[in-house]
This record gives structure tokens, C-alpha cells and sequence, in this order.
């Protein structure tokens, strides 16, 4: 434990193995499958937390949120590489895991989107064209990406 500044401040560490030790003691297992590997045990736990701080995401169930962890696919981006450009056709939902990418519009700078950061929920919800272009400023991006085709498997139509 660290502490700083006048008040303190907590800060604990949790490693790995001592993360997978407790996840195990629990009996979780990777999308509910036996034998998973601590790798993929790992993995989801890190896209569910991720998901959890997703705004778009908040009112769904326990059950839907697993679900769209299980679909959640990571995508990797290198320096200046286009995520999506502003007009086209949409259809995917992107989270940053890790990595920046600026949001512009008509070509003009917007806002710098960092890890946990996510864009295209109307894509998602109403599928209508983009209305920025996303591209990629750090050395490389960790995207999880959610088709729409997908979103609908979990979510009724209703929502």
C-alpha cells in the first residue's frame, strides 16, 4: 500500500497469478465453459470490466452484459490507420482498450479518445452513417469491436 498527498491515498495491487487464484476459487470460467485457460479467463474478465464502464451499456442485464462480452472482438491499430470515416455506411461499436484515437469531423479535430473511451453506439442502436471519422494517433490501438448483427443477437429490438 502507497499513500500521497495530505488525506492519503490507498493503492493496492493485485498481480495476476493472485487474480487468477481468486477467480478460481470462485469457479469462474471463461463464458461459463469448463477448462478454460487462465489466458482466456484473464481476457474476459478484462472485456467485462471494460464493458461495465461502457454508458451504453448500463442498464443491461447480468446475462445480456455476458453476452455481448462473449462477442466482443479485439482489433488492432497502428499509427494514423482509419477506424471509421465520417459518412460511411455504420455497423460496429468500438471500445478503446489501449492506444489513442482522435474524433474529426468534416476534418476538423474534435476530441482525443483514450483507453475505456468508446464510439459508434448509434451505429449500434439506430444504423445510420457516421458522423465523424475516428483515426488512430498513439504507436498502435487495442479496439474491442461489437457488430450491430451481434448487438442484436443479445439486445430485443424493444430496447
Amino acid at each position: 500500500v502507497l499513500r500521497s498527498g495530505r488525506g492519503g491515498c490507498r493503492i493496492a495491487v493485485l498481480r495476476k497469478q493472485a487474480m487468477l487464484l481468486a477467480l478460481h476459487g470462485t469457479g469462474l470460467t471463461c463464458a461459463g465453459a469448463s477448462g478454460s485457460s487462465d489466458e482466456q479467463v484473464v481476457d474476459y474478465v478484462r472485456k467485462l470490466l471494460l464493458a461495465r464502464k461502457v454508458p451504453a451499456f448500463r442498464e443491461l442485464s447480468e446475462d445480456q452484459l455476458n453476452g455481448l462480452v462473449d462477442l466482443l472482438v479485439l482489433k488492432m491499430f497502428c499509427k494514423d490507420d482509419v477506424v471509421c470515416e465520417q459518412g460511411e455506411a455504420s455497423g460496429a461499436f468500438f471500445v478503446v482498450s489501449d492506444g489513442e484515437a482522435q474524433v474529426l469531423a468534416a476534418g476538423e479535430p474534435l476530441q482525443v479518445l483514450g483507453k475505456g473511451a468508446c464510439f459508434g453506439e448509434r451505429a449500434l442502436l439506430f444504423d445510420e452513417p457516421r458522423n465523424a471519422t475516428v483515426k488512430v494517433t498513439s504507436s498502435s490501438a487495442e479496439l474491442w469491436t461489437l457488430s450491430r448483427e451481434q448487438f442484436m443477437t443479445v439486445i430485443p429490438k424493444e430496447m
